[in-house]
């Protein structure tokens, strides 16, 4: 490779950084991506860093307030895939409403959900997570890596070589040479380099030794590590690499590449709930309760040792004939401790104490650990202080939702990214190249919007007819209203092609589209009674006949709307627009036209 080092010495120093380096943020603070991994995995399984037994052989106690909070920030950041809409900017509405059906679809199809549901677990969890959106024989599949099975590096995600590791089985090998070019000769190499699936540190996972673990490495790289031409070492190009090694770190080591080739974009995607400066992995609310998680097992297993040792009856006695069995490291009941010379047994007073101080010390450190991940007695379901009134309880509640809002936002801007990135161009190149017949289900403003403009097209098209068929009577509102009425059988869905709406094809309309519209995701962050009271003391002003000839209150109206989220000045117009409509489709044919020629009717 003319002094380069090859991929599979790339993915091996990684590796190693990435398990066992450390990197200095700051004078007194250092990070191990590798370990904070490890650590959050074992506080989520309940698990021990040094065994669950002390240095006498006790059982050690685990209290998991780890899982709480982590079940908390899921619920309080959850996205569902029916709060993703698409949003019209000027001029594009159809491309919106295309690509809201189309989305829809795709998210149903792929089980979005589920993904949004398990990204969100990943983010609540270790604060940072890793989505991959890949074509699979024609369908774009997104998925969640778990972060045991990534390789990247602990300041720059984006910058460097990222490694997922994956154990195979010999028929997912085979299936790969059929369907994603792998090279035939180095899976059988790798096949007679028979391995067990291991750990990430090495150990053994199982005995089955029917698994092979191989690295799929993306990244801007040299060109070099794919033409092996000096010439091109000074061009880097995204490029996918799959490779395994046998025997590694051993002068008997053998290389395997799979395959290598070019790529449009990483598969990727790195998402954050709270970003945290020079760290590829943010901070989740495990990692905020690391101190407090061992200080209330700590705490737990204190006051677990007092009872054990309470729940015993122990005695004392001056008579020599129990000399020799006050064995303090092996006490168990019934035990007798000698004190003396002659005298009587009586019982040890081994009466446990302190232990109001510990819990009182255990649940300081809850505290701080609630404190830390914004959350409140009331998000875990504590009922509130006698004597507190509700509005009080519900102010906090907002006031710590307002750090999850906040969070709900990165998510949102995150989700725009993937669609952005990899979702709308995969469904504008194989969902809407062509000019075929779209069938979807649209809320109340897209169906009016689409009704007018098909009934504008159907209206010059009777017209025409009747003109060629030399027709006198060129009135088709009785036709219109036949089509109208069809039309409001389908209910809420409605089929159409490019040619009923514009000229265009679907290809020319949606040239443009993942940068034509605005993508909104987190709208869900409404107070529904709080919504319904602001639409119902709308709708009392607009009521009013004096709204009615106030441009300027119709404006503050739309925009106090605007603000509450709850209906868009789009809808709104659109409403306006379809009132008018129906008043000159009502109407008789002079006073409808008077009506035309008055009135401009804004239907996009």
């Amino acid at each position: 490779m003319n002094n380069l080092r090859s991929i599979h010495d790339i993915v091996q120093k990684q590796e190693n950084e990435f398990e066992r380096g450390d990197t200095r943020l700051s004078k007194y603070v250092t990070f191990s991506i590798g370990e904070t991994i490890a650590r959050t995995d074992a506080a989520i399984n309940s698990t021990f860093l040094h065994g669950d037994t002390d240095s006498k052989g006790n059982k050690k106690a685990y209290s998991n307030i780890s899982n709480p909070a982590v079940n908390i920030w899921f619920r309080a950041t959850d996205i569902d895939r029916s709060f993703i809409k698409i949003r019209p900017t000027p001029g594009n509405r159809l491309n919106a409403m295309l690509a809201t059906a189309t989305l829809q679809e795709w998210m149903r199809k792929e089980r979005f959900g589920q993904f949004l549901n398990k990204w969100g677990r990943v983010l609540a969890r270790n604060g940072s997570a890793v989505t991959k959106f890949v074509n699979k024989n024609g369908e774009l599949v997104p998925s969640v890596i778990s972060w045991s099975k990534i390789i990247c590096d602990s300041v720059d995600f984006h910058e460097n070589p990222v490694s997922e590791i994956l154990d195979l089985t010999e028929q997912q090998l085979w299936e790969r040479v059929r369907d994603n070019g792998y090279d035939k000769e180095m899976v059988e190499g790798l096949i007679d380099a028979t391995t067990t699936r291991k750990n990430r540190d090495g150990t053994q996972k199982d005995n089955n030794d029917s698994y092979y673990r191989v690295y799929e490495v993306h990244g801007n790289l040299s060109e070099e590590y794919l033409t092996d031409e000096k010439e091109d070492r000074d061009n880097f190009v995204p490029q996918m690499h799959v490779i395994s090694y046998v025997g590694k770190g051993t002068k008997d080591q053998k290389d395997f590449t799979l395959f290598k080739g070019k790529e449009r974009i990483t598969p990727y995607i790195l998402s954050h709930l709270l970003e945290e400066d020079g760290r590829t992995l943010a901070i989740g609310a495990v990692e905020n309760l690391f101190n407090a998680q061992w200080m209330q097992n700590k705490s737990a297993k204190q006051i677990n040792d007092q009872l054990e040792f309470a729940s015993k009856q122990f005695y004392q006695s001056t008579d020599q004939q129990f000399l020799g069995s006050n064995a303090l490291s092996d006490l168990d009941n019934g035990h007798i401790f000698v004190t003396g010379v002659g005298g009587n047994i009586t019982q040890v007073n081994n009466q446990s104490h302190d232990i109001t101080q510990i819990q009182n010390n255990s649940n300081a450190w809850k505290q701080v650990g609630n404190e830390l991940n914004g959350i409140s007695e009331a998000m875990l379901g504590a009922m509130p202080k006698s004597g507190t009134a509700w509005r009080q309880t519900e102010a906090v509640l907002q006031e710590n939702h307002s750090l999850f809002d906040i969070m709900i936002e990165n998510k949102g801007l995150a989700i725009d990214d993937m669609l952005r990135i990899h979702v709308l161009p995969f469904l504008k190149k194989n969902r809407l190249n062509n000019s075929d017949e779209i069938v979807a289900i649209f809320d109340a403003a897209e169906i009016e919007w689409i009704d007018t403009k098909y009934l504008k097209v159907m209206e010059q098209e009777l017209t025409i007819e009747k003109i060629l068929d030399l027709e006198t009577d060129l009135d088709v509102t009785q036709d219109l209203q036949d089509i109208a009425q069809a039309i409001g059988d389908n209910g809420n869905m409605r089929s159409f092609k490019p040619s009923m709406l514009d000229s265009k094809t679907w290809k020319e309309q949606l040239e443009n589209l993942e940068w034509d519209v605005e993508i909104d995701v987190t709208g869900e962050v409404k107070d529904l009674r709080e919504a319904m009271t602001t639409l119902n003391t709308a709708l009392q002003v607009m009521m009013n006949p004096a709204f009615q000839q106030s441009p300027e209150a119709q404006k503050v109206v739309a925009k106090a709307l605007e603000l509450s989220g709850t209906l868009s000045p789009l809808e709104l117009s659109t409403l306006s627009s379809t009132m008018k409509t129906t008043q000159q489709a009502s109407a008789p044919v002079g006073e409808a036209a008077q009506l035309q020629g008055n009135e401009t009717v804004n239907v996009g």
